[in-house]
């Protein structure tokens, strides 16, 4: 298995992939990612991860540039967006490699901190909390 970047020809298939991910407000997670790509004038492909064997997309993850603000200083955030596989590869640590690699990219490219939203399914609070993040 490899994890690079996104290639610009491969999004609308990453798009597809998180499809299968439902989320509560009633759309899907490749509905996200397609808004994102399409409006956020932060996103760009080398913010997406995807791990890849054989040429098909196991999975991916985003990384999501902000500058954050805390009390009045202005600090340099990853949020960490998209960390999916799909169901019938779950459980061989696919995701823990790509969000361990967003994690290495975050630190080399310099921002101080990384931001996990795990509202929805699949990865819960517990999951990031055992991989090192803390809970706010």
């Amino acid at each position: 298995m490899e994890i690079r970047t996104l290639a610009a020809q491969e999004r609308l298939k990453f798009a597809d992939l998180l499809d299968e991910w439902r989320l509560t407000e009633g759309f899907s997670a490749g509905d996200r990612f397609r808004y994102q790509v399409e409006f956020d004038p932060g996103w760009a492909d080398e913010n997406v991860l995807v791990a890849v064997e054989g040429g098909r997309l196991l999975g991916g993850v985003s990384i999501v540039p902000r500058q954050l603000r805390v009390l009045g200083h202005s600090i340099p955030t990853g949020g960490i967006s998209n960390l999916f596989t799909t169901s019938k590869l779950r459980g061989r640590g696919i995701a823990t490699d790509l969000l361990e690699r967003a994690a290495e990219t975050l630190r080399l490219r310099g921002f101080e901190l990384a931001i996990a939203f795990p509202a929805a399914g699949p990865a819960s609070s517990d999951y990031f909390e055992k991989r090192g993040f803390v809970g706010w």
